[in-house]
């Protein structure tokens, strides 16, 4: 399995594991959003793409600095704003990041960029609120196919 597999597979264990009563999916960016969401909400972890990378030639390593989409989509039915629910869910998903910055020594470093919050929408007497953000890892490859 390639090291960009196998850093994928971790953060969507990592993610998986910091909030675990959300429905963690592995979609392709084309994909769109779901039409359907569980009581915990959703979170989709798509491949990204890895860029261009350094290259040092001796030994020759290539690096990268992978970003991987990831939405967060919950569902609120109670009088607990949507804006509440969806920053403790990220919070959730910063600590578990800044506690495993390797993710197990997959990675150099891995970090998260800002999130945007998508509009709220309802359906009946739930909302339903979104946010986007990006889950950047530096790693190293002895190879460019991976």
């Amino acid at each position: 399995m390639s090291k960009r597999q196998q850093v994928l597979d971790a953060i969507r264990r990592l993610v998986a594991s910091a909030v675990p009563d959300m429905a963690v999916d592995g979609l392709e960016p084309d994909d769109g959003k779901p039409t359907r969401l569980g009581d915990g909400g959703q979170v989709q972890v798509q491949p990204g793409d890895p860029g261009e990378a350094d290259v040092d030639l001796s030994p020759p390593t290539w690096w990268w600095e992978h970003g991987f989409p990831v939405n967060m989509a919950v569902t609120v039915n109670t009088a607990e704003r949507v804006e509440v629910v969806l920053d403790a869910k990220l919070m959730a998903i910063g600590m578990a990041i800044a506690a495993d910055r390797t993710l197990g020594g997959l990675c150099s470093y891995l970090d998260a960029e800002p999130p945007a919050f998508g509009e709220t929408e309802k359906q009946g007497s739930a909302t339903i609120g979104w946010a986007d953000f990006t889950i950047i890892a530096t790693y190293s490859t002895t190879s460019p196919l991976g």
